[in-house]
């Protein structure tokens, strides 16, 4: 019974069990539901990843793309920024460390260009910025 108030207190109801059924996303648990609503997770958002690449997640690395804020329009950014065929895992530590579109740019044009996933974790993880590779690519006096 409790869980069921929680599932009721954060949405989960006909229209969201619908909506999931319909993204392809059936039997799953109370508990689930529950994690999946309470996050934020939409049905329209499982088939805007589904269409961007990412078909059936599990309902786990939903949650997480949620969370860290994994989206249709980030994962298209990284591909605009030349990040291409990232698997969700991969994609999932590039937002923790905030790796973004933006910050792929400006890597490149301070003259940095191939770089691995591990790489550009490294480098923001450890506070390398487009500033700081130009700031050591200057002679020194």
């Amino acid at each position: 019974a409790e869980d069921l108030a929680a599932a009721r207190a954060v949405g989960v109801d006909e229209e969201y069990l619908r909506g999931l059924k319909a993204a392809g996303y059936t039997g799953l648990d109370l508990e689930t539901l529950t994690e999946l609503r309470a996050v934020g997770v939409k049905p329209e958002t499982i088939s805007e990843l589904s269409k961007a690449g990412y078909p059936k997640l599990d309902a786990e690395k939903l949650v997480e793309f949620q969370a860290l804020g994994v989206t249709p329009s980030y994962i298209r950014a990284l591909r605009e920024a030349g990040l291409k065929d990232l698997s969700a895992d991969q994609l999932v530590e590039l937002r923790a460390m905030n790796v973004n579109g933006d910050f792929l740019r400006e890597m490149r044009a301070a003259g940095v260009e191939t770089l691995n996933v591990e790489e550009l974790v490294r480098l923001r993880a450890s506070g390398i910025d487009a500033d700081f590779i130009r700031r050591m690519k200057q002679p020194r006096k």
